[in-house]
């Protein structure tokens, strides 16, 4: 096992889509944490760093679908698996090192995502939020990383076409975003509405009415829990510093995680290689 993920690691190293990805998450992060900072400065918005420093989470799913079924799918196409297989590496051994190896690389895309984000405490100062909200804010994103490199590496394993691969990532991922955004927006409707009514003594409110597209009990407490659990859920909810319950939603991903690796094993060991 430690051979295994020497050699991943080394040949990490010397992988030019991991570092162009990392060079820009980081470009990203940081253009986008100035450009905000900048805005507000500008325009004399009342902002916090706690407020855009997350700004990117949700997109981290597609650079991790990028990453792990592109260099997965290399593997496949050299020919590297059946050669560790061949050597008397176990495919639990194989699949073990590739979620790892695809963990360290896509938390090295978050950690320099993250740094770049500093870029907006140039205009906005730093944290308002006490140390340990923070803590677990970040540690909710590794979590985050943990539970979606799990579903990706899976993917990436059985799917031995990598263009096949790293399209059905991409999709995958844009899915989950995609879900989780139609998701939240639903829960953001309030459960009353009024119209404007203008008249020759200015604008007034009608009466309030009740909103058709309120999501109402039971079905309510299901999309908060189905938000929750899914990690693109949880960056959404922490972009907009709605995440209330941090620790159940890293119980959720740390879930997601344990059960996508071993659900992607039992299918990796069952697989056709040849």
């Amino acid at each position: 096992m430690i051979n295994l993920l020497s050699a991943q690691f080394y040949r990490l190293r010397r992988d030019w889509l991991f570092w162009l990805l990392a060079a820009a998450m980081l470009a990203l992060s940081a253009f986008n944490g100035w450009r905000v900072g900048a805005d507000a400065a500008l325009y004399s918005v009342r902002a916090t760093l706690d407020k855009v420093y997350f700004d990117v989470s949700p997109m981290m799913a597609l650079a991790y679908a990028v990453f792990t079924a592109l260099f997965l799918g290399a593997e496949y196409g050299g020919g590297a698996i059946r050669g560790k297989l061949t050597v008397g590496k176990t495919r639990t051994q194989v699949y073990l090192a590739n979620y790892c190896l695809c963990l360290g690389a896509n938390l090295c895309l978050l950690l320099l995502t993250m740094l770049g984000g500093l870029t907006a405490a140039l205009y906005l100062g730093g944290f308002t939020a006490g140390a340990g909200k923070v803590t677990l804010e970040v540690l909710s994103c590794v979590f985050q990383c943990a539970a979606l490199t799990a579903v990706f590496v899976a993917l990436a394993s059985l799917c031995t076409n990598r263009a096949l691969g790293s399209a059905g990532a991409l999709l995958l991922a844009l899915g989950l975003i995609l879900g989780a955004s139609l998701i939240y927006n639903v829960l953001q409707e309030p459960d009353y509405t009024s119209e404007m009514i203008i008249t020759i003594d200015g604008a007034t409110m009608g009466p309030k009415e009740p909103n058709p597209h309120y999501v109402a009990e039971p079905l309510r407490t299901i999309f908060q829990g189905l938000l929750y659990f899914l990690p693109t859920g949880q960056a959404i909810l922490l972009t907009n510093q709605e995440l209330a319950h941090p620790v159940w939603g890293m119980l959720c991903s740390l879930a997601i995680a344990l059960g996508g690796n071993l659900g992607g094993i039992l299918a990796f060991r069952r697989k056709d290689l040849k």
